[in-house]
C-alpha cells in the first residue's frame, strides 16, 4: 500500500468577541483545547469584553462528537496520525483568520495570544511562523512543545506566560519541573504563574493577565 498526501479546500469557522473595527486596541488570539468549541470556549473570556478589546477564537480543524455518534460537537487540533501536515494546516488557517480581520483594525493594534491545554502547542507552533509583531504569548494548562525548543525565535518573540492551575490533574509538578529545565537551557524566556484551580480559565486570573498586559 502507498500512502499520498493530497492539498483540498475546507470551510473552517472562527468566533467573535465583537465587530472588528478602528476603536479596537487589543486583538487576542485564544485557541481552545481538545474536545472544545471555538464557541463554548470563547464564553470563558466574557469577564474580559470590553469596547476596547476584540477576542478572536479560531476552531480546530477536526470536529467529531464528544459522546458517541450525536450531541455535542467539539473539535481537536491534530493528533499524532498525518502530524507534520495537521500542523502546517492549522498555521496557515490560524494565519487566514487574522489576515481577514487585520485590514478591519487600527494599525497600532496590540496582539496578544492565549492558548489552552492541547491548544498551546497550537498557539505557540503560529505564533513561531507569523510575521506579526506580538505582545504577549500565554500558555494556559499546557506546557511548550518540545518540537520548537530548538527553533524557537527566542530574540524577537515576547516572554512565554504559563498559567497553571495547582490541582490540574494533567499537569504534574515533575512536568512543570522538566518545563523549566528545558526552557532555561534553551534560553527561552518565560514565567510561571500559578492559581487555585484545576484544568479550566479562571476567571479572576483571567482579568488580572488581561489588566497587566493591556495596562503596562
Amino acid at each position: 500500500m502507498k500512502i499520498k498526501s493530497i492539498k483540498t479546500t475546507k470551510t473552517a469557522r472562527y468566533i467573535l468577541s465583537g465587530e472588528p473595527s478602528k476603536n479596537i486596541k487589543h486583538l487576542w488570539i485564544v485557541c481552545h483545547g481538545y474536545g472544545q468549541s471555538a464557541l463554548g470556549f470563547l464564553n470563558w473570556f466574557k469577564p474580559i469584553f470590553c469596547e476596547e478589546t476584540l477576542i478572536v477564537a479560531p476552531e480546530g480543524l477536526s470536529m467529531f462528537y464528544l459522546e458517541g455518534f450525536n450531541g455535542k460537537v467539539v473539535s481537536s487540533w491534530m493528533t499524532k496520525e498525518n502530524r507534520e501536515n495537521e500542523i502546517n494546516d492549522y498555521i496557515n488557517y490560524i494565519e487566514n483568520v487574522v489576515n481577514e480581520i487585520k485590514p478591519k483594525l487600527n494599525k497600532n493594534i496590540k496582539y496578544n495570544v492565549l492558548g489552552f491545554s492541547q491548544g498551546t502547542a497550537t498557539i505557540s507552533r503560529w505564533a513561531n511562523q507569523t510575521d506579526l509583531n506580538l505582545n504577549s504569548i500565554n500558555l494556559w494548562s499546557g506546557l511548550f512543545p518540545d518540537d520548537l525548543l530548538n527553533s524557537w525565535k527566542k530574540n524577537i518573540l515576547p516572554k512565554l506566560n504559563l498559567i497553571i492551575g495547582d490541582m490540574d490533574p494533567f499537569i504534574s509538578e515533575k512536568s512543570i519541573d522538566q518545563q523549566k529545565i528545558k526552557l532555561t537551557e534553551k534560553g527561552i524566556d518565560f514565567n510561571i504563574e500559578t492559581f487555585n484551580g484545576k484544568h479550566t480559565i479562571d476567571s479572576n486570573t483571567l482579568i488580572k493577565l488581561k489588566h497587566r498586559l493591556q495596562n503596562p
